[in-house]
């Protein structure tokens, strides 16, 4: 099922409606989606009640979209150390290249194979007290690995980071342990990765582990932060104004810059002469900062320092003690929601980090570099983002080619919260990342879900291993074409009209199929989101500049002439593009036409620039008005 069309870039398509996420089904209502993923046709589902769920695609007898089917349901061993908690399942990590998948529920990593779900290496193998598994090498996505030469990932341990290789046969190998514990997202391109635990982010090599410090997740002082400050406020910063920075954006102090900021990862220091902590403070370089204990000890009264006489009056007598009034008790610490960090890496040089202040205040994504420089302009989110997701850019070569340049369109998907006329909601923001905002081509708009009545407990965005191949009906009912009658067509016209209509159908389907890699999951229910075509886009808005009713029909002349200068000047690149363009410049043209028969009919008075802006956009469009008229 396609949502009805609209003038945004993305549009959701369903995946599943109502999955069976209960064996039992009397619990549904309070099971929900907790992951996904898809790959080669499987769909792999985790949910809170400890589960995952493995459907099949068959095609359909009904749709040019295949049916999934249920084809077992398991339950991951996970630890029992936490009793009073439900086992959730929180990742599901697919390796294609070693057909094994890796599944973390409630803290426990276990191994499987692809595709049905067995256990993997005899189901002897786990791993306890894991808080995050990734850390794929971003830099050979889309290629065809090797899988004698295994897979590399990284498992986020309570102490420490373990790095290991997953082979197609035999058992996992450990490379190496980096003294970095509790973390939460890591992002990998080669040997250097960006990572986060709870506060802060940090660039990590994980061949000589050398760490670069960034920035905390939360810029706010009342949330816990990554590094500890210091009792007093640092001296104010110069700095020139630039457009990389916002007035709520976290920067890095001048001490951390170059290799004052590089650290060696709870390991011995790599300068000769030189001992360089695992974290870095401002009490651990030179600093015009004042050392941590000085506010402390200029609040205590010194040892020898002598007591105040007693107070005398005129005659000599001792006066009474001052009475001393008690205190109020300072107020307790405000109760505040720590922040999920999000690694994005949308470019083989660039990191994307979210940093707020709080999860209903608006946010910052800011991009890094591989040298830890913030680069680029920020990016604006509606509110701390709850999921990330970055798509564009990149495409997998193995699928058909995006009509138009969709494909080189970069953008930023997150699910924000937003509140309208006192009600909050959950929905998709998404925007440009590869324009400046000040850009014309820049562009931030909202996707809603079918039900947002309802704020939904759990929803989130996710790429699916492998992308899918999706057919949009609105491209085709767009440019197809359809013989025009002006009289009751005949046995014989309707009939060769059949055979016509075929043809051109099928010379339209090769422009209605997209490629889509990015899921949305809430409930029990799964989306694509679906680059939406120019065209359609477009076609949406000169929809919504006409108004119809039953005794009227007016045209939005703006609205028109809006969609026209969008365009004009801008050439076609391929065969999708030329066939858009013109049916768009066609139809707008013809509005703008009936624009002014009405108001002549009217007896209203065309102004002279509105008969110049239709003319010159029934040239573009190539349409003869005598045509029409006749």
């Amino acid at each position: 099922m396609e949502v009805a069309a609209n003038d945004g870039a993305y549009v959701l398509r369903d995946l599943m409606r109502n999955a069976p996420l209960s064996p039992d089904g009397e619990d549904e209502h309070n099971v929900y989606i907790t992951c996904v993923d898809a790959w080669d046709g499987n769909l792999y589902i985790g949910t809170s009640a400890g589960e995952i769920l493995h459907f099949v695609s068959i095609p359909s007898p009904d749709s040019d979209q295949p049916t999934y089917i249920l084809a077992s349901r398991l339950q991951p061993e996970h630890s029992n150390k936490h009793n009073d908690a439900l086992p959730v399942v929180e990742q599901i990590l697919l390796l294609p290249s070693v057909g094994k998948a890796c599944v973390l529920c409630h803290g426990t990593l276990t191994f499987y194979t692809l595709p049905e779900l067995s256990p993997a290496f005899g189901g002897k193998i786990k791993q306890s007290d894991c808080t995050w598994v990734g850390g794929l090498d971003r830099d050979l996505d889309g290629q065809e690995l090797d899988p004698s030469d295994g897979c590399i990932i990284v498992i986020c341990l309570r102490q420490k980071l373990r790095v290991i290789r997953i082979m197609e046969q035999g058992s996992p190998r450990k490379i190496r342990d980096i003294d970095l514990g509790n973390c939460l997202d890591i992002q990998r391109r080669a040997d250097l990765a960006c990572v986060a635990d709870g506060t802060s982010y940090a660039l990590l090599d994980i061949v000589n582990q050398r760490k670069i410090d960034l920035f905390p997740i939360s810029s706010s002082p009342d949330l816990p932060s990554g590094r500890s400050s210091p009792d007093v406020a640092p001296p104010p910063i110069q700095r020139p104004s630039s457009r990389s920075f916002s007035a709520t954006s976290p920067v890095r102090r001048p001490d951390l810059r170059n290799q004052d900021r590089v650290a060696s990862v709870g390991g011995a220091p790599q300068t000769p002469g030189r001992q360089t902590p695992d974290r870095l403070h401002p009490n651990d370089t030179p600093s015009p900062w004042p050392h941590r204990a000085a506010s402390r000890q200029a609040l205590s009264p010194s040892p020898t320092r002598p007591l105040a006489s007693p107070s005398l009056d005129t005659d000599g007598k001792i006066l009474p003690p001052t009475p001393q009034f008690e205190q109020p008790p300072p107020p307790p610490p405000r109760a505040t929601a720590s922040l999920k960090p999000h690694i994005s890496t949308p470019t083989p040089n660039e990191f994307l980090l979210t940093t707020g202040t709080s999860p209903d205040d608006p946010a910052v994504g800011m991009f890094v570099n591989l040298d830890g420089d913030v680069v680029r302009g920020t990016i604006q989110f509606e509110s701390y983002p709850e999921s990330i997701v970055v798509d564009g850019q990149v495409s997998d070569p193995t699928m058909p080619s995006m009509p138009g340049e969709m494909s080189q369109e970069g953008y930023v998907l997150a699910v924000v919260r937003r509140e309208t006329n006192g009600i909050v909601e959950k929905l998709v923001e998404y925007q440009r990342w590869d324009v400046d905002p000040s850009d014309n081509q820049y562009h931030k708009d909202y996707v809603n879900l079918p039900e947002p009545e309802t704020l939904k407990p759990h929803m989130a965005l996710r790429e699916a291993t492998t992308a899918t191949n999706l057919s949009l009906p609105s491209v085709g009912k767009a440019l197809s074409l359809r013989r025009l009658y002006l009289h009751q067509p005949s046995t014989e016209e309707t009939e060769s009209d059949v055979k016509r209509n075929n043809d051109e159908d099928k010379l339209i389907d090769r422009f209605s199929n997209v490629q889509s890699k990015v899921l949305l999951f809430s409930s029990d229910a799964i989306w694509w989101m679906v680059r939406n075509p120019l065209v359609v886009q477009l076609e949406a808005r000169l929809s919504a500049a006409v108004n119809t009713s039953a005794n009227s029909f007016t045209v939005q002349r703006t609205q028109v002439q809006a969609v026209i200068n969008s365009i004009r000047g801008r050439e076609a690149t391929n065969e999708f593009e030329f066939l858009g363009f013109n049916y768009i410049r066609q139809q707008a043209s013809l509005l703008l036409l009936i624009d002014l028969i009405l108001k002549t009919n009217e007896g209203v008075i065309a102004f002279e620039h509105d008969k110049r802006s239709t003319h010159d956009a029934l040239v573009e469009g190539e349409i003869d008005p005598r045509i029409i008229l006749s």
